[in-house]
């Protein structure tokens, strides 16, 4: 985004006040255009880069998940944290 709008204040540039909150709305109807179909490209635009975003932090989380099993399986964290379902294989919470 950057190599494209630049970091000026006027126009499409990143630091443009007038849609500081917003850059992809701005960058993506100057990419595709205002019409019909540059509009829904510049949606796409955001949508995908929001899935992305979706992806990534779930990519950051899931390493920490298997982490905290395997160190419960042998035994360097309590053991609750190491009961799955025997049906879902998903994490059990302890007995109330």
């Amino acid at each position: 985004m950057q190599a494209f709008a630049g970091t000026g204040s006027s126009g499409i540039g990143l630091t443009n006040p007038a849609h500081q909150f917003d850059v992809l709305s701005v960058l993506g109807t100057a990419i595709f255009g205002g019409g019909g179909l540059g509009t829904f490209l510049a949606r796409l635009l955001i949508l995908m880069v929001l899935t992305s975003a979706s992806a990534s932090t779930q990519t950051t989380i899931l390493p920490t998940a298997r982490t905290t099993l395997s160190m419960a399986t042998y035994k360097a964290i309590p053991a609750a944290f190491a009961r799955i379902h025997p049906r879902y294989l998903t994490r059990r919470s302890p007995p109330s």
